[in-house]
């Protein structure tokens, strides 16, 4: 859980340092299925503010986005042919897309030691399964719910604050979806 947590705040390092080049956005790319957020260099990403040493070779993420303990369909995401990254944003934060939406700037945010900057996503970007065309089916978004949470380590979750700590926490402590009823404390965002 130890490497998890420093991975989780080289992540929110990078993505703090991010805003601070990008008029206070988080990235882009925030609330996207794709591994670009961490691995490109262009608008939305990454991948120049994380360290570019210990690649996974198969999908060239930086290590710091993989959680040691993550796995995709019981596979260990090291030794999978399709790893991922682990660790997931609060779209709220993210700059505005086409998609619209309520999003906030990071430094503006109302208390920042409650309100969750990234966390630890489902089985490695697969949150939960979606059923399709007749087919079970991953489904891959972003953090705005309890159930895209993975509470991988002896059933708690790794969850980055605005204000850059951590705290491990369990299914009850992590608000149900992003309606004001269900998250009082504005864990996800401001209503």
């Amino acid at each position: 859980m130890s490497t998890c947590v420093n991975n989780l705040k080289q992540v929110g390092l990078a993505a703090y340092n991010y805003s601070n080049d990008n008029g206070g956005w988080m990235p882009h790319g925030a609330s996207s299925i794709s591994n670009t957020v961490y691995t490109s260099n262009g608008y939305g990403c990454l991948g120049g503010y994380l360290s570019q040493k210990g690649l996974i070779e198969s999908k060239k993420i930086p290590r710091e986005v993989v959680c040691p303990e993550g796995t995709r369909f019981g596979v260990n995401v090291f030794k999978g042919s399709n790893p991922a990254y682990s660790y997931a944003f609060n779209a709220s934060l993210a700059a505005p897309s086409s998609n619209g939406g309520q999003k906030e700037k990071y430094g503006k945010v109302p208390n920042p030691s409650g309100r969750m900057l990234m966390g630890e996503c489902g089985k490695d970007t697969w949150h939960n399964i979606m059923k399709t065309s007749g087919a079970v089916e991953p489904y891959a978004f972003s953090l705005d719910r309890r159930i895209r949470h993975s509470f991988r380590h002896l059933k708690l979750t790794n969850v980055l604050f605005c204000d850059l700590h951590i705290d491990s926490r369990g299914p009850a402590l992590v608000p149900v979806d992003t309606t004001e009823a269900n998250d009082p404390d504005r864990y996800y965002k401001t209503y």
